[in-house]
């Protein structure tokens, strides 16, 4: 069956959802509940329907119910509930046997609550978006409008290898692509200044911008190659018998990398085919499938066949005294990359320095996270345990202040926040930072007046009560938002240092994911480390593309922008401190935070391009942490307090690279 059909929101099944949100957000609504009746979910008949009378109780109040599930934004309950009680898969399936309309309601379903969590949609907020999808006003994106097949039935699902894209299937076959592309036509790539460039005229691309194709073709063959989650079929092209050096056929184009380390494997192959993970047959001319006739001896020699027992200790292991650990090496050696971020690494750090052990391979999972929502929902711990303030509060406590003024200080700041620590709280001020419309911040005057608009209200209370937050929270956390938002902050040390307001930032990015190769050494004679020679970032420029020999670090940067021609990224803190003066602020981050920082200011240097000692300190701003709770009230001067400001040199920063070069992973 072929794959990746287009029509998902032009089908009635889109139709009948957009009437079931409208339904749900206007119970009492006669027009659109009749509506709802009518669609597949009730399948009610139109001539009982005007017999009958609308205002059914039981009817009513399940639409009430639903609208409170909406209303609370817990649209993955709602999705389930409405399935349940109208057992629409069930009358499909029994009556209609319809498994097309089935796949797409669950199918839309599905999109429609990620588009939820991606976008924080509230109810009105979700319905208007379905109804743009399936106007064709706004595009749902790359493949969010395709069909998905609608049985499990065995069939071979043909695509190209650009559809392919976040699948994966027990057994991936790869079929084609040994002549390269076809010549001629629309020329694409970027010049040296990066910028993108369509020739229409040239039959080629310029010689020195070749390299592009080729490492599109390479990031094309590994998407398609790593489909496969048991077993992998590649074509291999081998050479002619005897010595003529030519192939069986012509390979060009990006596959003939490929075929020429299966070239290698093949000879591997051949040396020690027993214990070798990789296979091979010949595909030969004759037909595959072909009819044999089987006498009857040999029938009755099938009937009688067994399989052997084999022996408990394969022979492989008989000289092993501990296949356990011989198997425990092999996975150590196949893992593959690693994939690591900020809270991994500091949560190793802090077992290796308690003396715990069995912090491992396990710990350390190779699988990639795959969607926006999944890095949303592994975001940074940010809070530290508020109990060891009560502990050791002078190591949070300003060097001018006395040991018993700070412990009052301590308590009486503990005490009078209304707003609780923890995740979750820290979690609510990151999305609430992350949703805030700058424009209604900056019209209003103060907390109370900034609450006071509809939809402010409405967004606040939603998330507090998502994060289970009591309502007398709210006050405090308009006050945290606005403070932090509207206060003018220092961007650096010095005196004549420029002021801005967060709210005035013009070009920003809140929640910026980054993604880059850990940084490596080659090694040297005798197995010690050293630099590769014209080190540049981590790039091989033999590719012009990343060269991966560890693995990745991935995390989400709070807030990026661009004041004056510098870049900055600033990262949210809730911590609830004992005070928030600059010493006890840079304590507090070079304790906890300080690898978060050098991670971070790599992040932004790569993504930004800041790859020369020039471009760093002409583009690269600084790195700001914000104490959201600390932040006082906007007094129309520059805040000292609740900020910390650190701007590392370039030397710095190819230390930080160091310093991930020697992190055991």
């Amino acid at each position: 069956s072929f794959y990746k059909q287009k029509g998902l929101f032009s089908g009635r099944e889109a139709w009948e959802i957009l009437d079931l949100l409208e339904a749900v957000a206007h119970p009492a609504d006669h027009s659109r509940t009749a509506k709802l009746l009518l669609t597949r979910f009730f399948g009610t008949n139109i001539n009982e329907l005007t017999k009958s009378a609308i205002r059914d109780a039981d009817f009513f109040h399940q639409l009430q119910e639903w609208n409170s599930l909406a209303e609370s934004r817990r649209f993955r309950r709602l999705f389930d509930e409405i399935l349940h009680r109208t057992k629409l898969v069930e009358r499909e399936l029994l009556l209609g046997g319809d498994e097309r309309s089935v796949t797409n309601y669950v199918h839309l379903f599905e999109l429609l609550n990620r588009q939820v969590l991606e976008r924080h949609l509230d109810l009105h907020e979700l319905t208007q978006l379905l109804r743009r999808f399936i106007e064709g006003k706004e595009d749902p994106g790359e493949n969010e409008n395709l069909l998905r097949l609608e049985s499990e039935r065995n069939a071979v699902q043909l695509m190209t290898m650009h559809a392919v894209k976040g699948l994966e299937f027990p057994v991936v076959f790869l079929f084609g692509g040994l002549t390269g592309s076809k010549k001629g036509g629309i020329q694409f790539y970027h010049d040296k200044a990066e910028n993108p460039i369509i020739d229409l005229l040239n039959s080629k691309i310029p010689e020195e911008h070749e390299w592009q194709i080729e490492a599109e073709q390479q990031r094309l063959l590994y998407v398609a190659m790593t489909r496969a989650c048991g077993r992998l079929y590649l074509p291999y092209v081998g050479y002619l018998q005897g010595n003529s050096g030519r192939r069986v056929c012509k390979v060009d184009g990006g596959y003939s990398i490929l075929n020429e380390q299966l070239s290698t494997i093949s000879e591997q192959i051949l040396a020690d085919d027993k214990n070798s993970t990789f296979s091979s047959s010949i595909v030969r001319c004759s037909a595959v499938n072909a009819p044999q006739k089987i006498n009857a001896t040999d029938q009755t020699k099938l009937r009688k066949w067994k399989l052997p027992e084999l022996p408990e200790i394969p022979a492989i292991f008989a000289d092993t005294e501990n296949p356990n650990k011989l198997f425990s090496q092999l996975r150590f050696r196949k893992r593959g990359f690693v994939v690591s971020s900020f809270s991994r690494m500091s949560r190793k750090k802090d077992v290796q320095e308690s003396g715990k052990k069995g912090w491992g391979i396990r710990e350390i999972s190779p699988v990639e996270i795959r969607t926006e929502t999944e890095l949303g929902l592994r975001r940074e711990d940010d809070e530290t345990e508020a109990a060891a303030f009560l502990e050791i509060p002078e190591l949070h406590t300003a060097p001018a202040l006395k040991s018993e003024e700070s412990k009052t200080r301590h308590a009486t700041n503990t005490q009078k926040d209304s707003l609780p620590g923890g995740t979750q709280t820290g979690n609510l001020l990151h999305e609430l930072l992350e949703r805030t419309d700058f424009t209604t911040i900056k019209e209003s005057k103060s907390p109370e007046s900034w609450l006071e608009h509809p939809a402010v209200r409405r967004m606040i209370e939603s998330s507090n009560e998502r994060y289970g937050r009591t309502a007398e929270t709210v006050p405090r956390i308009t006050e945290i938002i606005w403070n932090t938002l509207r206060t003018p902050l220092k961007l650096g040390t010095a005196p004549d240092a420029p002021e801005l307001e967060l709210s005035n930032c013009e070009r920003n990015l809140r929640e910026a994911d980054f993604y880059f190769p850990i940084p490596f050494k080659e090694q040297g004679e005798g197995g010690k480390g050293k630099e590769k020679k014209d080190y540049k970032w981590g790039i091989d420029q033999k590719v012009e593309g990343w060269h991966i020999e560890k693995g990745f670090l991935r995390g989400s940067i709070d807030f990026l922008f661009e004041h004056e021609g510098k870049i900055y990224l600033l990262d949210w803190k809730s911590n609830l401190l004992a005070d928030y003066h600059v010493k006890t602020l840079e304590r507090e981050v070079m304790q906890h935070y300080e690898l978060q920082l050098q991670i971070y200011t790599l992040a932004t240097s790569y993504w930004f391009k800041l790859n020369s000692e020039e471009k760093y300190n002409e583009k690269f701003g600084g790195v700001l942490y914000i104490f959201l709770r600390g932040m006082p009230q906007k007094t129309g001067r520059a805040n000292d307090e609740s900020v910390f400001f650190k701007r590392p040199t370039w030397q710095d920063l190819k230390d930080y690279e160091n310093r991930l070069c020697l992190e055991n992973y």
